[in-house]
C-alpha cells in the first residue's frame, strides 16, 4: 500500500493527541474505501514530486450524477449545489463582475467559482449575464433574475 511518513513527526504527533487524526497512514485507506462505495474512480497518488492526489468528482448532470454508468437522483448534491446558489443569490442585488462575486464571498478559487456557484446559479435561470451575446467579456456582469429574486425573498423571509 502506501507508507505513511509525517514530514514533521513532532507536529503530527501533537494532532495524533489532540485527537485530529489517529494514528498514522490510515488516511490513504481511508480514502480508498470511500471513493469506492461513493462508486468513483480509484484515486491516482503521485509521489514523484512530494505527495499528490487526485478524486475524481461524480459528473454532476443537473440533479443528477452519473455513477459508474447509471443515473442515481442524489439529493446531498442537489441539496449542495442549491445552498451554493442559495448563498450567491443572498448577495446579489446588483449586477457583479464575477470577481467582484468572488470577493464578497471571500473565494478565490476561480474554477471552483465558476462550477459550483456561477454556473449553476446561471444555467439555473437564478442568475443572468448582462452582455449574454460576450460571456467572455471582460465587462460582463451577472444579475438577479425574476426567480432569483424570489428565492432571495424567500431566504430573506426565512432567516428572519
Amino acid at each position: 500500500m502506501y507508507a505513511s511518513y509525517p514530514k514533521n513527526p513532532h507536529l503530527a504527533e501533537v494532532l495524533y493527541q489532540a485527537g485530529y487524526i489517529e494514528r498514522f497512514g490510515t488516511g490513504t485507506g481511508e480514502i480508498l474505501r470511500l471513493c469506492k462505495e461513493a462508486g468513483l474512480l480509484e484515486p491516482v497518488f503521485d509521489l514523484e514530486t512530494g505527495f499528490k492526489i487526485t478524486i475524481w468528482r461524480p459528473e454532476v448532470i443537473g440533479r443528477k450524477y452519473k455513477k459508474n454508468g447509471t443515473d442515481q437522483v442524489t439529493d446531498q448534491v442537489t441539496d449542495q449545489v442549491n445552498k451554493l446558489i442559495q448563498r450567491l443569490i443572498l448577495i446579489t442585488d446588483q449586477a457583479y463582475s464575477r470577481q467582484e462575486l468572488m470577493e464578497i464571498l471571500q473565494l478565490k478559487h476561480n474554477p471552483n467559482f465558476r462550477d459550483n456557484y456561477l454556473n449553476p446559479a446561471v444555467q439555473e435561470g437564478y442568475l443572468s449575464m448582462t452582455l449574454p451575446n460576450k460571456p467572455i467579456s471582460t465587462h460582463q456582469k451577472y444579475q438577479s433574475t425574476e426567480k432569483g429574486q424570489q428565492l432571495k425573498t424567500q431566504l430573506e423571509k426565512k432567516k428572519g
